[in-house]
């Protein structure tokens, strides 16, 4: 299908930053009305009496074929005209560009926001497991050292009862 600008002219590689394409229809060719004509004939002698000259057999044949009528009418051709943006078009498609891209860079963050986040739950299973093995490493230190408190008790109540028993006997002896 040709391309065509605005002035008539073929384009072959026409620049769709500044201009559009429009399906056209124009008039290559146009044709005039035809009149019927009718069909022309002439009488033929096919054969004649010599002797008697009125006796005469004719035929018709057909000088001119009939011609029928015609209305006018438009050859056309099937085209994309080339047309230039104006102005504010080209502005509107800058804003919608600027549109376009400002929502993919905030698909693209949302994305990676996203990936960031599956990324750490992701690795959380093996972080619950780590802080699952300190918490059973501190309860064995708290229950390690909750034994060691009272035994330390135990041996500091066992003191107690023993400097008792030498304070009693000491006041014995000096009684």
């Amino acid at each position: 299908m040709r391309i065509l600008d605005e002035s008539g002219q073929e384009l072959h590689e026409p620049d769709m930053a500044r201009g559009r394409l429009v399906p056209e229809r124009i008039v290559v060719a146009r044709h005039e009305a035809v009149e019927a004509v009718p069909k022309v004939t002439e009488d033929v002698l096919v054969w004649s009496d010599p002797d008697d000259p009125g006796n005469a057999l004719y035929a018709k044949r057909t000088v001119a074929p009939a011609i029928p009528a015609k209305p006018a009418w438009d050859e056309t051709e099937d085209i994309l005209r080339y047309v230039l943006y104006t102005d504010a078009e080209l502005a509107e498609i800058a804003e919608r560009e600027a549109a376009e891209e400002a929502a993919r860079k905030e698909m693209e963050a949302a994305a990676a926001a996203e990936a960031e986040k599956r990324a750490v739950i992701e690795a959380l299973p093996g972080k619950v497991g780590d802080l699952e093995d300190a918490a059973a490493e501190l309860g064995v230190m708290a229950d390690a050292a909750a034994a060691s408190t009272t035994e330390t008790e135990e041996a500091i109540a066992e003191l107690g009862v023993m400097v008792a028993g030498l304070m009693e006997s000491m006041e014995a002896k000096e009684a």
